[in-house]
């Protein structure tokens, strides 16, 4: 095997193979104490381990640096008499008498008496070369993340909202860091993340903020301003620079991912200990991870890329004490843990109040509104989601729009804008292939709306005025609703019709279907009912042809909710059911009673049902097996009356059987219903057995029901000297002396 001079000078190469030969020892050793203490740690602070973890790999890297100096200078020649040093440094075949065996020779034999560290010298430039070539791919990984992340730091990037600014200006100043920290939102990351040590930038997904919580996106900051406090991302580039140098070492990589769990767990701490909310916090690290696509990044993010990592971050967040259950036992809490956790995600909406020192969020203020948008090039559209938000809840909406309604559409990082009516908005972004993305700005037209002030249409806010914008209201739009009838229009009016976005065209048909229905003059609700529950005049149409008459806007309203077709009302008619009103097939309907149902209605012998009497039963579930199960207690040919106060009453096949244990055999409809009524059990009967009264009638059973008799009450009597009385005289008792025998 050839050696390595053209690469490296003799002497450099042996003390490199020595290196990399004691470092497979060297960081077992260190790897093995380092996991013990760990473990000896494993119930204090996150930080105490994330140092212990770090000073182990620090220490790798130093007892590889000091066998790499020990080879290196043991290998230098010693100059001859005369000879400068510097000349003598290049003399591979006079080594130093003291020089272990450490000298590179390209022997393509070996002696059979050859010690082993002769073999490992003799096979030196195959280590170097295979170690030089490993590090070579990861040394260009490492340079290849550092870049793009510069890379992201300079390219897509869009400013937040200045409260989101201020409200991590106001965080770093609580927590006594001076430096300017930039918060920005990025096009390219998928989860919010650091960038940069001595210009440190905050990057979060576009959009994602603005669909936070203002206590969650303080949650977020928190974490990733935790991050730049501890200087995390200069000591990821050393610790990357570490995996770089000894990649080849399980050691290695099992302690760099512990120093990246417990750098976040840390994180996590610090971030608790800013914004005094566990369950907050906890909160947020759920969203995050439910809203982002998990990256392989290179800077400190704020959620991990595996969900075990996540779990048991929550479980440390919410002190959750790690047991020696089962595997499944755990997997199960910690799951029941982040639903509870969802569930108080989606449950509070409620913005919380402002609190001392805040920033108030910014509310729908006078000059517009402004967020992150996306967009998809689709033929000849543009369909663009809009993320914005106001002081009491997120906001987002989309839209389509003709291409060559815009100025241009960049595909390098620029402005462009879209002008309609009601106002302009203007996009900064730009679009790569058929996706762009970026931050917008909407800004209402003042003229447009002094104008519509000035027809009596007042009241309209930004959110309003951008719903305007969407459906493309303009001066045309107003007065053909007003001349159509609708003079005296509201804001609310028009934001509705805007935010349905009912056309002129729709307008006017809705307009002749009410004369097809001869019904008095339209209100904008009619117009957005219409809208709302997708009526048309063919269904209008079908609706007049099924024979009702008198059908008014409220019953085709109610009728197409419903689903009412003409071959539902035929079917109900092939039953029998010819003279139904349309109130009845309207609650047919409602109670989902098909034809199905009264055939089986029929088949349990129930012929003649009216309408009512098949609602009845089916608002009731009289089926079948309810059917059988009263034949198989005597019941065999009920009226439907009987059916009907037996299933209301709750009578079963189990009660009726205690009945019977009671001595309560062969009873009528009425009779079972009235111990139903009356909770006469064979339990109770059996307590008064339990006294003398071994053979109570059915009437004695109810009434002792009715007026309250107990075996305690009889008890009591016979204690103050009642004794020897028939149950009809402790009835008797207790009514004409009621609470005074307490």
């Amino acid at each position: 095997m050839t050696n390595l001079h053209f690469f490296f000078p003799e002497q450099l190469g042996a003390a490199l193979g020595w290196m990399v030969l004691h470092v497979l020892w060297q960081a077992t050793l260190i790897g093995v104490v380092a996991g013990l203490a760990l473990v000896a740690m494993r119930r204090g602070p996150a930080r105490r381990r994330y140092w212990t973890a770090n000073a182990a790999l620090a220490t790798i890297l130093l007892a590889a640096l000091g066998t790499f100096i020990y080879y290196y200078g043991s290998s230098m020649p010693a100059p001859a008499p005369g000879q400068p040093a510097a000349a003598s440094a290049g003399l591979a075949d006079t080594p130093s008498p003291a020089a272990p065996v450490a000298r590179i020779t390209t022997g393509v034999s070996a002696p059979d008496n050859e010690e082993p560290a002769d073999y490992f010298n003799r096979n030196l430039p195959a280590v170097v070369a295979l170690w030089f070539l490993g590090m070579s791919l990861f040394l260009l990984r490492l340079l290849g993340n550092i870049g793009y992340t510069y890379y992201l730091k300079t390219h897509l990037n869009f400013p937040t909202d200045p409260y989101w600014q201020e409200l991590l200006d106001q965080l770093a100043q609580k927590s006594g860091f001076t430096k300017a920290v930039r918060l920005v939102e990025s096009a390219l990351v998928h989860t919010p993340m650091v960038a940069g040590h001595l210009k440190p930038v905050i990057l979060f997904p576009i959009g994602m903020i603005n669909r936070l919580d203002p206590r969650e996106a303080e949650a977020i900051l928190a974490h990733e301003l935790a991050h730049i406090l501890r200087h995390d991302y200069l000591f990821n580039i050393l610790q990357s620079i570490v995996e770089t140098l000894f990649y080849f070492h399980p050691a290695v990589w099992w302690l760099s991912g512990t120093i990246r769990q417990e750098r976040e767990i840390a994180a996590d701490d610090d971030a608790i200990r800013m914004t005094g909310n566990p369950v907050q916090y906890a909160k947020a690290l759920v969203l995050v991870q439910d809203m982002a696509h998990m990256p392989a990044s290179f800077s400190p993010a704020f959620s991990g890329p595996r969900k075990n990592r996540l779990l048991n971050r929550i479980q440390h967040v919410l002190n959750v004490q790690q047991s020696k259950n089962l595997a499944m036992e755990k997997f199960i809490g910690t799951c029941g843990i982040l639903l509870i956790i969802i569930g108080i995600a989606y449950t509070q909406t409620t913005p919380p109040a402002k609190e001392p020192g805040r920033v108030a969020h910014p509310a729908g203020t006078t000059d517009g509104r402004s967020g992150a948008w996306q967009g998809t090039l689709q033929n000849d559209s543009v369909c663009m989601s809009l993320v914005s938000r106001t002081a009491q809840s997120s906001w987002m909406n989309g839209a389509c729009f003709p291409v060559s309604e815009f100025s241009n559409l960049p595909t390098s990082d620029a402005d462009f804008t879209l002008t309609r009516p009601a106002g302009t908005i203007t996009w900064r972004g730009k679009f790569e292939g058929a996706e762009g993305y970026g931050r917008f700005k909407f800004t209402p037209d003042q003229s447009f709306a002094d104008w519509l002030a000035g027809q009596g249409i007042s009241g309209l806010d930004d959110d309003a005025m951008i719903f305007l914008f969407f459906a493309n209201t303009g001066k045309e739009y107003v007065e053909f609703v007003k001349k159509a009838g609708f003079g005296k229009i509201t804001g609310e009016e028009l934001h509705r019709l805007a935010l349905l976005e009912i056309s002129r065209k729709e307008i006017q048909s809705y307009l002749d279907m009410n004369k097809d229905l001869g019904g008095p003059s339209l209100t904008i609700e009619d117009l957005t009912n219409f809208k709302l529950h997708d009526i048309d005049q063919a269904y209008v149409k079908m609706m007049l042809k099924t024979g009702f008459p008198n059908l008014t806007l409220d019953n085709i309203r109610d009728a197409k909710i419903h689903q009412i077709t003409p071959e539902y009302i035929r079917q109900c008619h092939d039953l029998g059911f010819e003279k139904l009103s349309f109130d009845e097939v309207l609650s047919f309907k409602i109670h989902e009673i098909t034809p199905e149902y009264i055939q089986e209605c029929r088949k349990m012998g129930f012929a003649k049902l009216s309408a009512d009497e098949v609602m009845n039963f089916k608002i009731h579930e009289i089926t079948p097996a309810f059917l059988n199960e009263m034949k198989q207690i005597g019941f065999s040919d009920l009226s439907v009356d009987d059916a009907m106060s037996l299933k209301i009453h709750g009578v079963t096949r189990d009660y009726l059987l205690q009945l019977a244990n009671a001595g309560f055999k062969n009873l009528s409809v009425d009779e079972v219903v009235s111990c139903r009524i009356h909770e006469v059990t064979a339990a109770g009967v059996q307590e008064f057995g339990k006294l003398g009264f071994s053979k109570i009638t059915l009437d004695e059973a109810i009434s002792l029901k009715i007026h309250e008799i107990t075996p305690e009450f009889i008890q009591r009597m016979r204690d103050k000297g009642f004794k020897d009385l028939s149950l009809e005289e402790y009835i008797q008792l207790k009514i004409q002396y009621g609470n005074k025998l307490k």
